[in-house]
């Protein structure tokens, strides 16, 4: 592997050029607290302009009532059962995208209504549940949800992952992709601990601490915007 500690003034300089003044960060907790916003975002994000993504979220919480920021799996289970099932939570609150390009795949909101009972069923109502889940427990649970319609992938999961804080540090595969490119190394020769030091380094010399450095980064390599959308 290579080593890549040494490196922090490099990746700083990517950061100020790619990410923008910290100071507009969207903060890493802003779906931590959560867990029905964050499953909401995770599956309607892939393949969709951020845009969609950010008015289905809103037309949820406008139908929550400003309470989203605290719901968990089940308030999100009880809002499609509220309005008769996935199809018309699509077309109240979601959209007819479907979660694959394959001709007759169900639509996102299937998926959503699909997590939130699982989730709900394993007793997980809210991220901090999530969190506090062991290592085996949290393997079963990923191999729980990439059983969702369309989510084999697991790209979602590590976007769920991301949103509610339990991706270790240096393991998201998007934050990895970046430091690649910036440091022109290949992906498979960075190591998780290697990553998550070079972070932590150039968070010290940003001012920072880690975790909006990497949320920032990881937004950006996403697809999603750093900065606030209140700016």
């Amino acid at each position: 592997m290579i080593n890549v500690v040494d490196r922090a003034d490099v990746l700083a300089a990517s950061c100020i050029a790619d990410l923008g003044d910290p100071a507009f960060w969207v903060a890493p907790d802003e779906l931590r607290n959560s867990l029905a916003l964050a499953v909401i975002e995770s599956i309607q994000a892939t393949r969709s302009h951020y845009t969609s993504v950010r008015n289905v979220l809103t037309r949820y919480d406008e139908y929550r009532r400003g309470a989203s920021a605290a719901d968990g799996a089940g308030e999100l289970r009880a809002s499609f059962n509220e309005l008769g099932g996935p199809e018309n939570w699509a077309d109240r609150i979601g959209n007819r995208k479907p979660t694959s390009t394959q001709a007759g795949s169900p639509l996102k909101a299937a998926a959503i209504f699909e997590a939130a009972q699982l989730l709900h069923g394993r007793r997980i109502e809210h991220g901090a549940d999530l969190r506090a889940i062991d290592d085996a427990g949290l393997t079963d649970m990923r191999s729980a949800w990439l059983s969702l319609p369309g989510q084999a992938s697991g790209l979602t999961w590590t976007y769920l992952s991301m949103h509610l804080g339990h991706t270790p540090p240096g393991a998201d595969p998007l934050v990895t992709r970046y430091v690649a490119v910036v440091l022109d190394v290949p992906e498979r020769e960075l190591d998780p601990d290697a990553v998550a030091a070079l972070i932590g380094q150039t968070a010290t010399q940003l001012d920072l601490t880690p975790r909006p450095l990497e949320y920032a980064i990881w937004r950006c390599v996403s697809g999603r915007p750093v900065l606030r959308p209140d700016l």
